[in-house]
């Protein structure tokens, strides 16, 4: 249970530093390339 806890903060900070670098468009496009 801790642990899962752990993995949802860390999932979470991740989201977030996602959703912040997901604005810029350099990234926008190193992203797009690393999904597809």
């Amino acid at each position: 249970l801790g642990s899962g806890k752990r993995f949802e903060r860390v999932y979470f900070e991740i989201s977030e530093y996602s959703r912040t670098q997901w604005e810029k468009p350099q990234v926008k496009e190193s992203k797009r390339q690393f999904i597809f």
